[in-house]
């Protein structure tokens, strides 16, 4: 993938699962950057079990507990999920 023009293989990136009744629902990569963490992917199905939630809830515990204070994703203006999330 690319972001900002940069490529980007989000399989090598750290990241956090997701799951329910031990079944994995949702994926987040994030990096860490200069200025904070990135959501790099965030993949939740099915939708509406706040998994999405429940990702970034632990992306932000996760940069707070090695200091970062901004935590960011880049996403198209029409990604209406993504926005609201």
């Amino acid at each position: 993938m690319a972001r900002l023009g940069e490529p980007v293989d989000a399989a090598k990136l750290p990241g956090f699962v997701a799951c329910r009744a031990d079944q994995p629902i949702g994926l987040l990569t994030f990096a860490v950057r200069p200025d904070g963490t990135e959501i790099v992917t965030i993949q939740a199905e099915p939708e509406g079990f706040g998994a999405g939630r429940a990702l970034l809830t632990g992306l932000v515990d996760h940069a707070h507990s090695i200091g970062a204070d901004r935590v960011w994703l880049v996403t198209t203006n029409d990604n209406h999920r993504a926005l609201d999330l």
